[in-house]
């Protein structure tokens, strides 16, 4: 007969803690690498950063008013990723809303296809439609001017404003 706690059965315990310390220690890495993962899948690319200076001409010259944007220094950006929005600018006769000519814009037709530190971009009456009419000109007083950044990323349905400018009232 065998007594009771004997050899044979000291290796039990031993083994039912490796055995637990194993399936303890599988858990906790599956739980951190399904948090890593999704971390890893929310880094997005981040918006452009640019210096820019402005030159505003209020003088009501033939054609009218005019804004000139002068990057001076920054991210190169891709004119595709880019708009430039016009938001309250009016044809000074008829008071009627104008908008920045999207075709192809004065981004890619002065800019090309990035903007660069030392690009210059022009904002008249020839960049906007419907273009000023007949003793009318362009009048940008009330207006306020944006660049817009719009991500590659097709599940990124966020754009950025990374360069406003509003009259000084």
């Amino acid at each position: 007969m065998r007594p009771v706690g004997g050899r044979g059965d000291r290796a039990v315990s031993p083994v039912i803690g490796v055995v637990l310390l194993v399936a303890i220690v599988v858990s906790l890495a599956a739980t951190v690498s399904v948090y890593a993962l999704q971390f890893g899948e929310q880094t997005q690319e981040s918006a452009p950063s640019v210096a820019i200076t402005t030159q505003y001409n209020e003088q009501t010259t033939p054609n009218g008013e005019y804004f000139n944007v002068t990057v001076q220094s920054g991210d190169r950006i891709e004119t595709r990723q880019l708009s430039l929005q016009l938001q309250g600018a009016v044809d000074s006769s008829t008071g009627s809303s104008v908008e920045v000519d999207g075709s192809p814009g004065p981004l890619q037709s002065q800019a090309g296809t990035a903007l660069t530190a030392g690009d210059t971009i022009s904002i008249g009456a020839d960049q906007v439609t419907p273009e000023p009419s007949s003793g009318g000109h362009l009048d940008l007083s009330d207006a306020e001017i944006l660049l817009v950044w719009n991500p590659e990323e097709p599940e990124r349905e966020e754009s950025a404003i990374i360069w406003r400018w509003e009259p000084v009232r």
